[in-house]
């Protein structure tokens, strides 16, 4: 049962930092990227990047969930304390996914309605072109943090040794 816990763990881990590596390297860049803009015009390209977004962020906090559950039934079945580090990693990066799908995006999605919107006057386009590049730097921003704080969760993850799962602090008292 330990090793099963220990591979669902990294397995969690490791799709968890996949999805992210795998959007901040090539899905979102290919949205903005001169080949798409060639299929698409601008406001569908970006429509299109803010609907895989949305699912990005999805799984990311999905993932998040995932892991927290894992980290809990090995807490049930080992007896051990939570790790306060990876615990604190964990939430931090579970923050971070929330914060973007609930507060970033749906900003995004406003300002780009106001950039492309038929009936958006002139001001309003100038204030969503800006007030869009500003949001969007935030959430690219959080999305290499993700990746960043994912590295460092599956390092853990990888290197959690099983051999001392089960030792507790008052056993071994002289």
């Amino acid at each position: 049962m330990l090793l099963f816990l220990r591979c669902l763990g990294i397995l969690i881990a490791g799709a968890w930092f996949g999805a992210a590596v795998s959007y901040v390297l090539s899905v979102d860049p290919a949205f903005s990227s001169v080949s798409m803009l060639k299929l698409l015009p601008l406001s569908h390209a970006e429509a299109a990047s803010q609907l895989v977004a949305h699912r990005f962020w999805t799984a990311q906090y999905l993932c998040g969930l995932l892991a927290l559950a894992h980290m809990l039934g090995e807490k049930l079945y080992t007896g051990r304390p939570f790790q306060r580090p990876s615990l604190c990693l964990v939430l931090g990066l579970l923050g971070l996914a929330l914060f973007s799908a609930t507060w970033v995006q749906p900003k995004l999605e406003r300002y780009h309605l106001e950039i492309f919107g038929t009936r958006s006057t002139p001001q309003q386009r100038v204030h969503g072109q800006r007030s869009f590049v500003i949001w969007n730097g935030i959430l690219t921003g959080g999305s290499i943090l993700m990746v960043l704080g994912l590295s460092a969760h599956l390092l853990q993850t990888v290197a959690s040794d099983a051999s001392q799962r089960f030792v507790v602090g008052g056993k071994f008292r002289g």
